[in-house]
């Protein structure tokens, strides 16, 4: 996904937007192998967020969310219902988090197939 958003997301952004992105360090769950989970850390001009970023304590709140369900809710472009939307925090070896249609937080399969929400610092 980081190459996803890296290699086709990014470049749609507009250059006068682009020009004012920073670089910034990340950290999320990830699990190896074996299932054994550990803290990844990663630089990232833009990201999806996390599950602490959104739920966590109030020092890692981004504004745009506010730590209100009713700020995470997100639609698809022309949809009438929310979406469920992905969080980069793995929550176990084949899942992850992700945003519900009421905002809340929940896990899936990382088969299920939902939207994400670009990040990034400016």
């Amino acid at each position: 996904m980081r190459t996803y958003l890296q290699e086709t997301i990014k470049p749609l952004i507009p250059s006068e937007v682009l020009a004012g992105i920073k670089t910034v360090t990340k950290s999320q769950t990830a699990y190896d192998t074996s299932g054994s989970s550990y803290t990844q850390t990663t630089e990232d001009d833009v990201w999806i967020p996390s599950y602490p970023e959104l739920f966590g304590s109030s020092s890692t709140y981004y504004d745009l969310f506010q730590n209100t369900s009713a700020n995470r809710i997100k639609y698809k472009v022309a949809a009438t219902s929310a979406s469920y939307w992905w969080l980069r925090t793995a929550s176990y070896t084949s899942g992850f988090y992700a945003v519900g249609t009421s905002g809340s937080g929940s896990y899936y399969y990382a088969s299920n197939s939902n939207g994400v929400c670009l990040g990034f610092c400016t």
